[in-house]
């Protein structure tokens, strides 16, 4: 009697494991991760200023406004600021590579948020986005 209790505790028992284990599924594999546009450095045809950079820099001159207190530490130089181009010709991702303290920063990143729209680089006929590295000086003398 003993053995076939043994016999059917161990029948049930691998039955109830496999019922178990048939309604376990899986978890659903994570969603694919998003590939982020390409930001290419050299492009066929540069991305430039609408009204070329002449004019570019002129409103930079014009619109930059010298930060107080780096004016009255008498402080000069160039910050430098790399941003994309984007293909609609507007400036993002604005990160300053190279700069000077006492508000400098701030301001050259404020005047080339406000500039106006560029002309987009293109590879293979087609616009791109594209990286670049913009100079604003600060001249105390101006």
């Amino acid at each position: 009697m003993k053995k076939r209790h043994y016999f059917l505790v161990a029948f049930l028992w691998l039955g109830l494991s496999k019922f178990a284990l048939a309604q376990v599924t899986p978890p659903p594999p994570p969603p694919p991760k998003p590939v982020p546009p390409i930001v290419v450095t050299f492009t066929e045809t540069k991305a430039q200023p609408v009204g070329g950079f002449n004019n570019f820099y002129r409103f930079i001159h014009q619109n930059l406004r010298y930060p107080d207190l780096a004016y009255n530490q008498g402080i000069e130089g160039r910050v430098y600021v790399k941003f994309v181009v984007e293909k609609d010709g507007s400036l993002s991702q604005f990160e300053v590579v190279k700069g000077l303290s006492s508000g400098c920063n701030e301001e050259a990143v404020r005047v080339l948020r406000t500039s106006p729209r560029w002309t987009p680089g293109t590879q293979a006929g087609r616009k791109i986005r594209s990286k670049f590295v913009i100079p604003v000086r600060f001249d105390i003398r101006r």
